[in-house]
């Protein structure tokens, strides 16, 4: 009895081309069904076009967060050695300000203090020599000794240094009350200020370096995940064109789910780890026919 039916090729070991591409991709061209292959050759080629429109995007932006990765490490940079001088004026005018202080106690006031002392003193003995001379004075005058301008001279003599004597005491008075004091106020003050620009200098310099290293992360970041995306991107575009793994015959689809075969053509989708093509053990062939029994 002869009988004809439509049967269904299949094997015990076949090899199964299948799409290594992420997301849903149209084929563009396939090797023809019942076509021999070698391993090795071209059998599969997916759309490529919005795949390499997106690594064209993905490298000018790359080059770009480059270009800003590198302008924001040289900030970081300079802000460094901006930092380093300003924080070294700042430390300089603080032990400058320091020193100043310094010298104004161990050197200006002791110095002030012995030369109005010294004033005081010379006041005093010149008094006391004109009080001395001039105690004759009115004496010698009655006698004929000295004349009336002379004795006009000591007496206003006198006076002067009775005068240059109320003047150093009271120079030594307001240098004590007022100078003195006010000179230490002004010199504690700048080392206070300048304390508190050294501070200030240094938090200021901690932000801005804080701002920028933020600003480096974030483009190290960015750098990184678009070289990541590009990279998945290039291994896409490999994968798009897919090459035999076997020689062999030709089928389209997988025997094992023939209601997918119609999805496997030029034009058509493909996804992950959809099966493409079949390549079958021809010394393991077999076929399968369904007879009806009427």
């Amino acid at each position: 009895i002869n009988l004809t039916e439509r049967g269904t090729l299949t094997t015990r070991n076949a090899t199964r081309i299948r799409s290594e591409v992420r997301g849903r991709r149209r084929i563009e061209w396939m090797v023809e069904e019942g076509s021999q292959v070698k391993e090795g050759d071209l059998i599969v080629e997916l759309e490529k076009t919005e795949v390499q429109r997106r690594i064209d995007q993905l490298e000018n932006e790359l080059i770009a967060e480059e270009t800003s990765l590198y302008s924001a490490r040289n900030d970081l940079k300079i802000q460094e050695d901006r930092n380093k001088t300003n924080l070294e004026k700042a430390q300089l005018s603080l032990e400058v300000a320091q020193v100043e202080l310094e010298k104004l106690k161990q050197g200006d006031i002791p110095r002030r203090e012995r030369e109005l002392n010294l004033a005081i003193e010379k006041a005093q003995s010149n008094l006391e020599r004109s009080e001395g001379l001039f105690k004759d004075m009115p004496t010698m005058l009655e006698k004929g000794f000295v004349t009336s301008d002379q004795f006009e001279q000591e007496r206003i003599k006198l006076k002067e240094f009775r005068e240059g004597l109320v003047t150093a005491n009271q120079n030594q008075a307001l240098y004590e009350a007022y100078e003195m004091p006010l000179s230490l106020k002004q010199k504690e003050s700048s080392v206070s200020q300048a304390a508190r620009a050294l501070e200030m200098e240094s938090r200021a310099a901690e932000k801005a370096i804080a701002n920028i290293a933020l600003r480096v992360s974030q483009y190290e970041r960015r750098v990184g995940e678009s070289q990541e995306e590009l990279e998945r991107e290039k291994s896409n575009l490999s994968k798009m064109s897919v090459y035999s793994t076997a020689s062999g015959v030709v089928f389209y689809g997988n025997p094992d789910r023939p209601w997918d075969r119609d999805e496997v053509r030029v034009g058509g989708d493909t996804y992950f780890n959809h099966v493409l093509l079949t390549i079958p053990d021809p010394s393991e062939l077999a076929v399968l026919i369904k007879i009806h029994e009427a």
